[in-house]
């Protein structure tokens, strides 16, 4: 039993420490911006290339074949809301790009912003705002340009290579969020969850039930100790603590003569136990199961809700 409350003494502080330092962290900088991406298209080669017929124009101009749309939506995501008036991210692209236009496609009601390339240097777009209320977002579209395709591995690299600065107070450093194309239906964790703990409980139940067993135990009269025992070759009783605190300290089996072993010891018929093998097999084989599929399983579910909340901020840009 007091194996078992230090185990759980040991994952309740592990837990509460990871908490406290995020909780910490959020504290410090309540408010947070996230950036995730929506679409990148290359105009010419997606849309127009093979069609003879179809033609873009920007500016009375065709569309070159180094041109890409983008698209993307800032979401505000901490714990409490942005406020002031003249809230500033400024949206810096890599050497070699350019924007050549932006705009806001769509926002939350009542969200005042707008989105411009800074007069200084066209890799600078500029998104200003005042109230950004939590889970709240503003979605943004771009036309992009670049030099040198070389650099152009993958369209999707161009959302990872924009990085995010701005001076707001109390507000961490724009972090940027996965595509998000799907909702996660939680009935599936749930399943998987049950799936586990029926395999979990099908390995125990046989460990119990067909596990090699010690039919006899002895109890000291004096202390209440249980113990398994055996007959050593110097016609010694070596008594095995059945303790597992005890099992786990003992270098070595405690020694008494026969006489004293009638004393003081008695044997006690119980119904089927786990020997001390068995149950160190037991506990070897759970307790890093558990270290391992615990966190998991939380890490999987907090991930899956907050996929799903991105997911319903995703489609409510698109209306």
């Amino acid at each position: 039993m007091e194996m078992i409350i230090g185990i759980l003494g040991l994952f309740a502080t592990i837990i509460f420490g990871v908490l406290s330092i995020d909780l910490f962290k959020r504290k410090r900088r309540p408010c947070k911006l996230t950036y995730f991406p929506s679409e990148t298209i290359n105009i010419y080669r997606n849309l127009t290339k093979g069609f003879d017929c179809i033609e873009v124009l920007k500016n009375d101009k065709p569309i070159k074949n180094n041109v890409i749309f983008l698209s993307g939506i800032m979401s505000c995501n901490g714990d409490v809301d942005l406020t002031g008036s003249d809230n500033v991210v400024h949206m810096w692209l890599p050497e070699g790009y350019k924007w050549l236009d932006v705009k806001i496609d769509s926002c939350s009601e009542g969200i005042d912003a707008q989105f411009s390339i800074t007069k200084e240097t066209n890799r600078d777009a500029s998104l200003c705002f005042g109230l950004f209320r939590v889970n709240e977002y503003i979605k943004l579209q771009a036309l992009v340009e670049y030099e040198n395709e070389k650099k152009m591995s993958s369209l999707n690299d161009l959302h990872r290579k924009i990085t995010f600065s701005h001076r707001i107070q109390n507000t961490s450093d724009v972090e940027k969020g996965d595509y998000i194309r799907s909702y996660i239906p939680m009935k599936r964790f749930y399943l998987l969850v049950i799936a586990n703990l029926i395999v979990l409980s099908i390995v125990f139940g046989c460990l119990l039930q067909f596990g090699s067993s010690d039919n006899v135990i002895y109890k000291n009269n004096k202390t209440g100790e249980e113990y398994s025992c055996m007959v050593s070759e110097d016609n010694m009783v070596e008594l095995y603590s059945r303790s597992i605190k005890d099992s786990f300290f003992e270098l070595r089996p405690k020694k008494v003569n026969v006489d004293d072993f009638r004393r003081q010891y008695v044997p006690v018929f119980h119904y089927k136990r786990m020997n001390l093998h068995t149950m160190f097999f037991l506990l070897g084989f759970s307790i890093p199961l558990a270290l391992g599929l615990l966190p998991t399983i939380i890490i999987v579910f907090f991930k899956a809700r907050r996929i799903n909340k991105y997911y319903l901020l995703y489609k409510s840009s698109d209306k």
